[in-house]
């Protein structure tokens, strides 16, 4: 298992170590990239629901101030830095973190009831996939608007359901641990907008592969992770 973003710099120095000598001992230009990671996508507004997901054309139309600032700072880096790749990302979960999409398997193989919202739609990514995706992309040289998710959308509560298919349960065993709840009724002080999936049209535009579907990169997830119970 491997972890954002130490890993995937150390990764980045392996295949583009720092050379500042040529191989005649002159000094060489210096010239700057930057790797800018922004999520989850508050940066859109997240309707209509079930529209077609969000891509680098669409214009961020950020509906909280988290969002707001996730728009700055790209923009930022933009100005700062014009060889720069800007990785759009969402709902990322593997190991070295204790958020809901990280410990909803154990918490179901452990017998744990969870909670677990039904209406905020988003795309997944497993950090694994977010990494190799990230050196493919560092690889191509295009400097750019990438987003880097899993295929498919889902909710908290369909990712639950199929953590529980994952671990052999029944849909009477997993419903039974899983209280669903309503992001319409948190009544939080900033909205969060609804449905918020990714697409990658430059990855295609450079001939990528699509990345794998949300369901078999939480199987791989599953499958990797060791067992806390």
């Amino acid at each position: 298992m491997r972890l954002v973003p130490l890993t995937l710099l150390e990764r980045l120095a392996d295949q583009a170590p720092l050379q500042p000598f040529d191989e005649r001992g002159e000094k060489r230009p210096v010239q700057l990239e930057e790797l800018h990671l922004s999520g989850p996508m508050d940066a859109f507004a997240g309707e209509p629901l079930h529209r077609p997901p969000f891509t680098f054309e669409d214009e961020p139309r950020p509906v909280n101030n988290y969002g707001r600032t996730k728009v700055a700072g790209e923009a930022a880096v933009r100005a700062a830095c014009a060889r720069s790749y800007i990785i759009r990302t969402s709902w990322v979960y593997g190991s070295g973190k204790n958020s809901f999409l990280c410990t909803v398997h154990d918490d179901l193989n452990a017998g744990r009831k969870v909670r677990a919202i039904d209406d905020i739609w988003s795309s997944t990514t497993y950090v694994d996939d977010l990494i190799d995706r990230v050196m493919a992309i560092h690889a191509t040289g295009r400097h750019g608007i990438y987003h880097v998710v899993n295929q498919g959308v889902c909710t908290y509560h369909e990712f639950a359901l199929e953590a529980g298919r994952l671990l052999g349960l029944t849909r009477v065993q997993t419903d039974a641990l899983i209280e669903i709840t309503h992001e319409r009724d948190m009544k939080r002080v900033a909205p969060r907008p609804r449905y918020t999936p990714l697409r990658c049209l430059l990855s295609e535009q450079l001939g990528l592969p699509a990345m794998r579907d949300w369901r078999a990169a939480l199987a791989a997830f599953v499958k990797d992770r060791p067992s806390s119970v």
